[in-house]
């Protein structure tokens, strides 16, 4: 489904009166790069995931806590899976 709103969105976009000439077209790539440059400043304050901390870096603690944040401190499950 997706790949149909982009079709018709770079469709829209490469209409003669939209970017579709010579001089607007670098708009388009400008209009990707939005949302590349957004991540590359939201990324580093997402947190990481408790299956990233235990798995990749073996931080047993650093996951507890991460899924303590997620879940209820107080559930005896979250103790259980660790």
């Amino acid at each position: 489904m997706s790949c149909r709103h982009s079709a018709l969105i770079s469709r829209v976009y490469l209409l003669r009166g939209t970017t579709g000439t010579k001089d607007l077209w670098p708009y388009l790539f400008l209009l990707q790069a939005l949302p590349a440059l957004l991540s590359l400043v939201v990324l580093p304050f997402v947190p990481d995931t408790p299956r990233y901390l235990l798995l990749v870096r073996g931080d047993r603690d650093g996951a507890i806590s991460c899924m303590h944040a997620y879940y209820d401190p107080h559930n005896i499950l979250v103790d259980e899976l660790f």
